[in-house]
């Protein structure tokens, strides 16, 4: 996408002005890819490599021993040849995906696709984080709409941190004002399995008072 069709997109949406954009990190992206793919090829050489010992008492004839190794490396080339055709395929995506933070929403540019989240239709944000060794960690984020579409970040996103925690923030000013005249008019507030009222809050319907909160 060129910056004016962007700015086309900006224009017709309302977004405002572009804040940020963030672009895949096409480093990570690709070792990731590469080590994904390398595991599968070994795992498929490990497997195929043990049929020849298990068949080597059924093989007696040298003939029909050539014919098995010739099938056997046949099988090895066509496993190589899909993995590598499905890296290409994979490292060809990296690049092609930015995510162009405005105003009033953000563009999710996935070539050839293209969406728009408008804050105001965000209804969900979730936080996920997973360990790994070295005390290091992995986040994403499903950034879902009132229609049901939804953005998924991952670490595959440059400074995807960065990027989640600002969108938590911004659309919370969007969905606090209409949250706090809902609570003052004493509707209740759901949260999944959790509710909130001036009475106090609801968890998995028991009723726990506020003046017993400390």
């Amino acid at each position: 996408m060129t910056k004016t069709d962007l700015n086309e997109i900006a224009t017709h949406y309302h977004l405002g002005s572009l804040l940020e954009t963030s672009n895949w990190d096409g480093r990570q992206a690709k070792s990731s890819i590469w080590s994904n793919s390398i595991t599968a090829i070994a795992g498929l050489i490990l497997l195929v490599s043990i049929f020849p010992i298990v068949q080597k008492e059924f093989l007696k004839e040298s003939l029909s021993m050539s014919i098995f190794l010739i099938g056997l490396l046949g099988l090895i080339i066509m496993g190589i040849t899909f993995f590598t055709t499905r890296i290409r395929q994979e490292i060809r995506k990296l690049g092609t995906r930015a995510i162009s933070v405005f105003e009033h929403g953000f563009v999710d540019e996935r070539n050839p696709k293209v969406e728009v989240f408008l804050y105001q239709n965000i209804v969900e944000i979730w936080q996920y984080r997973v360990q790994v060794g070295g005390g290091g960690y992995f986040s994403s984020y499903n950034v879902i709409q009132k229609d049901g579409s939804k953005c998924y970040l991952d670490e595959k996103i440059e400074d995807v941190d960065q990027l989640g925690s600002s969108l938590q923030q911004v659309c919370l000013t969007y969905q606090l004002p209409p949250l706090v005249k809902s609570f003052q008019a004493g509707e209740n507030l759901e949260f999944d399995q959790i509710a909130l009222n001036q009475q106090g809050i609801i968890i998995q319907r028991k009723d726990l008072c506020l003046d017993r909160l400390e």
